[in-house]
């Protein structure tokens, strides 16, 4: 077949799997029951990078093997490169839709797989192996796509007579069985019941992504399976500029991402600096709480909801009504949403802190709680005076913000260096922090907290 895969820009151009993998991961992995001396079977491993990161460290720590298995040698021999050093993970080449070996059927108590099923046409096929290499009671959490904007892309570039000499029967290339699917949940529920799996649990997650910029979009598509290796340089150049043509146009590709945007994956990675600190600020004042019945609570500023989660959620009493997380990017508020996934009782909501109030949200809320935003907000009285107003009378906030640190120090420094600044020419637009050079934060925001109309 004319399409193949470069399996070293997909490791490179990965965040779109990661960002994707560790969500699934996170809100599922409560399913997975584990025995003794378990035996774990990863289909369809690739380069071994998501296995590694996300499926690896799930495993118990008794677990008695660990075999990858993919239908690619090369990608096998880069996934090898991760498990150097621990004996009971093996790698084996498997192609699910063949006849299996006799000695892997009902050998694994657990069978994983991460982005590979779409990719095969028989799907009945691949079930049914499945299900004859576990055993009996045996469990499998798979992670595969029904639709997607990148093979969206694909189709629709092989459509034309120009490319589709490359690749003349795409539904073989790309099978991506569920793309027009009106109900994919209940075709697999219905296929693995056929095949005869039992407690079958399918859930559909509608997810957003943006590519940070051109590169890293053209990065990732090389890496899907193309056509590419057969097309001249100029014919190249030419498909991977149509398929930025429709990527822009289907706004899947930041066009001119601004210096102060976080980098969601690394903001979700590199928490520890924030979760240290706020677990230690809420077990100090959390007595300062005073509940009400029923309560409506807002987290402003939520981001991916990491901090929400493991912080603030546990706080809440059980009582409470309604949990409505907010915030300005609405990429963060759909991550986060994918953590509180279950919780009919939270709500996701978009938010600018700095424009003015709508009605509805005029005394909606009993506590406000926010985490790590408000410094970064330039009109510190305007955020206060429309905190003020979403509270109920008498209801209460409880604001975490920093005023100075040793990492903002640096930032601070670095940008008045000439070779610098001329990135950042105005420091307070960019990193307000409005305390950092303040003799008395405390006083200050007290003062203007009373003076807004906040008591206590």
């Amino acid at each position: 077949m004319n399409v193949k895969p470069n399996f070293s820009l997909q490791r490179k151009f990965s965040r779109i799997r990661d960002v994707h993998m560790e969500a699934f991961v996170e809100k599922y992995k409560n399913l997975l029951k584990w025995k003794s001396n378990e035996r774990i079977l990863d289909i369809g491993c690739g380069t071994g990078d998501l296995t590694y990161k996300y499926v690896y460290p799930l495993l118990p720590p008794d677990f008695s093997k660990f075999i990858l298995t993919d239908v690619s040698d090369e990608a096998l021999t880069k996934a090898k490169e991760f498990f150097d050093e621990d004996p009971r993970v093996e790698f084996e080449n498997l192609d699910v839709v063949c006849e299996l070996q006799k000695e892997l059927e009902g050998k694994f108590d657990h069978i994983f797989s991460a982005f590979c099923l779409m990719w095969i046409n028989d799907q009945k096929k691949a079930f049914e192996n499945i299900y004859k290499l576990l055993i009996p009671g045996g469990g499998c959490f798979l992670v595969l796509v029904s639709k997607h904007f990148v093979p969206d892309i694909v189709y629709e570039l092989l459509e034309k007579p120009k490319w589709k000499k490359f690749v003349p029967d795409v539904q073989k290339a790309y099978p991506f069985p569920y793309r027009s699917e009106a109900d994919p949940v209940k075709t697999v529920e219905e296929l693995m019941k056929t095949v005869g799996f039992v407690n079958v649990k399918v859930y559909l997650e509608e997810t957003t992504f943006a590519f940070y910029d051109e590169e890293e979009f053209l990065g990732f598509f090389e890496s899907f399976p193309n056509p590419m290796g057969c097309m001249t340089p100029e014919e190249k150049e030419d498909y991977l500029k149509e398929a930025l043509e429709l990527a822009f146009a289907r706004k899947v590709i930041n066009k001119s991402e601004t210096m102060t945007d976080f980098k969601i994956d690394l903001l979700n990675k590199y928490t520890r600096i924030r979760d240290v600190h706020l677990s230690a600020y809420l077990s100090k004042h959390k007595s300062l709480l005073k509940w009400k019945p029923e309560a409506k609570i807002a987290d402003i500023g939520c981001g991916t909801g990491d901090l929400s989660y493991k912080f603030i959620y546990p706080q809440l009493p059980k009582d409470f009504s309604q949990f409505v997380c907010m915030d300005i990017s609405r990429d963060m508020l759909q991550q986060a949403k994918m953590r509180f996934a279950g919780k009919p009782k939270v709500s996701f909501e978009h938010l600018d802190l700095t424009a003015k109030v709508e009605e509805k949200n005029k005394e909606r809320f009993d506590y406000v709680f926010s985490a790590y935003l408000l410094m970064w907000i330039a009109d510190q009285r305007k955020a206060f005076e429309n905190i003020y107003q979403l509270l109920t009378p008498g209801g209460g906030c409880f604001h975490v913000l920093v005023n100075k640190h040793p990492f903002m120090s640096t930032i601070f420094q670095l940008v008045e260096k000439s070779r610098w600044k001329k990135y950042v020419p105005v420091r307070s637009e960019m990193y307000p922090f409005h305390y950092a050079t303040d003799v008395d934060p405390v006083g200050t925001i007290k003062d203007m907290m009373e003076a807004i109309g906040y008591v206590n």
